[in-house]
């Protein structure tokens, strides 16, 4: 199902990449009542082109293509209409601004854009009713019932743009179970729970338990391939559905066989080069900012400009994190920050919330201490303690630490309890093991997605 939502959003993507070459040449062929010759065509399309990618930079950071958004027509139009206009206004900033363009296209630049909102009103609208009345269903069936397959039954529940429909559950502890959802039918008999697999029209089993243990089971799993069901293994399904891990089943085992992806010299190198080009393009746009953030503080607030602390970064090496004081000097006893934290300055809250702060650990990512995209760093003492009680707590640093990260965009907000790092913590082996460019690009605009968006925390 995750491939199927891949694909559907891939979809959309070319639909409106085709709709916007189509709009431009009906706006050449409207401008002058003729079809634009080729080399008109060419020097339009190759300008408007330099724009395109902004655009869907634009969708994606609204969320057009989110699919639970997508069948939400109401939600749908007011983000589209926001990112047509954010898009249209770097456009006309980039003609008239661009010195080595000769281009000031206002009656064609009008023209494409009644044009391209006419016909992508009308794609997208298509493309969601059809989302929302003909998304195909994905039947599951679950062996064996935990809290894990609870907090499974609720995620489906949650986000029904996936397409989960759990459809019974076999009961493998012969214990009275309550009904997890009205629509679940609990079968407390295995031979009635393959006559309902080989019927039903079951898709995907989910397997709570290793189905060794048990030659019914085994039998049960064997007689129904025939039927074209896919089994999956209950931590896989879950890793899939909420883009973390369950630490459960992580044991020194799993770690052997999944972290092969660290030691990958031909990502590692390209990251590296990455987050030099990348440190380098924000630093030079970013240094008028630094002096009127460096005023601001020093009004505002008596203390230095900086915070300098310590932190641990890849293979538990300390390296010196810098960034913005966003907190009261007086009476901080350097605790880590807490939600609402009273010591936050005001304008700190501005600063945290939308990540200026971070901006000076672009030299951080300069000297190598760290990437654009990684765990966060920790202090020495909070990594020493939580070691002590958390298994495999070291395993986050045998990566280099992020300015940004899977589990900071992940929406959620974790305090430094034992509960919330955990959480991080999922969230950090889910990335090490699924760590590449794509994730890391995704990464990346997740986070300007939650910057422009002011939820950043």
């Amino acid at each position: 199902m995750i491939t199927q939502i891949k694909g559907k959003q891939f979809i959309i993507l070319i639909g409106d990449i085709v709709i916007m070459y189509i709009s431009l040449y009906i706006a050449l062929f409207l401008r002058n009542l003729e079809f634009p010759s080729t080399s008109v065509w060419i020097d339009h399309s190759l300008m408007f082109s330099y724009n395109f990618p902004i655009w869907l930079l634009f969708f994606y950071i609204a969320g057009l293509y989110n699919l639970h958004i997508a069948i939400n027509n109401s939600k749908f139009i007011e983000l589209s209409l926001k990112a047509i206009l954010a898009s249209t206004t770097f456009t006309i900033i980039f003609f008239y601004s661009y010195p080595l363009s000769n281009f000031a296209p206002k009656t064609i630049l009008v023209l494409y854009l009644v044009l391209f909102t006419l016909l992508h009103f009308a794609h997208r609208l298509l493309i969601n009713q059809r989302f929302a009345t003909r998304t195909p269903k994905t039947n599951l069936a679950i062996i064996g019932y935990s809290p894990l397959v609870s907090e499974i039954i609720d995620e489906t529940i949650r986000k029904p743009h996936l397409g989960y429909n759990i459809k019974f559950i076999l009961n493998t502890q012969s214990i009275i179970l309550d009904n997890p959802a009205e629509s679940i039918q609990i079968i407390n008999n295995v031979y009635e729970f393959k006559d309902k697999l080989l019927k039903k029209n079951i898709s995907e089993v989910i397997i709570t338990q290793n189905f060794r243990e048990s030659e019914i089971i085994k039998e049960i799993l064997f007689d129904c391939l025939r039927a074209n069901i896919n089994f999956i293994n209950i931590a896989q399904f879950y890793e899939d559905l909420v883009g973390r891990l369950q630490l459960d089943f992580v044991d020194r085992t799993w770690f052997l066989e999944n972290f092969n992806r660290i030691n990958n010299n031909w990502y590692n190198t390209f990251k590296r080069i990455f987050d030099i080009i990348v440190s380098v393009l924000i630093l030079c746009f970013t240094l008028p900012i630094w002096a009127i953030v460096a005023i601001a503080i020093k009004i505002e607030n008596t203390g230095p400009i900086f915070f300098i602390d310590t932190r641990l970064g890849k293979n538990e090496k300390a390296f010196t994190l810098i960034k913005f004081r966003t907190m009261s000097v007086a009476n901080n006893d350097q605790s880590p920050t807490t939600s609402g934290d009273p010591r936050v300055t005001k304008l700190g809250k501005l600063l945290r919330k939308t990540r200026i702060d971070e901006i000076p650990q672009i030299l951080n990512v300069l000297k190598g201490d760290m990437s654009m995209v990684g765990p966060r760093p920790e202090r020495p003492k909070l990594v020493t303690k939580l070691k002590d009680v958390i298994p495999f707590y070291s395993i986050r640093m045998l990566i280099k630490p992020g300015i940004s990260g899977w589990d900071q965009v992940s929406g959620e907000y974790h305090s430094p309890s034992k509960e919330d790092t955990l959480k991080k913590l999922q969230y950090d082996f889910y990335y090490i093991k699924n760590r590449s460019i794509y994730l890391d690009i995704t990464i990346l605009l997740k986070t300007i997605k939650t910057v422009l968006s002011s939820q950043g925390v």
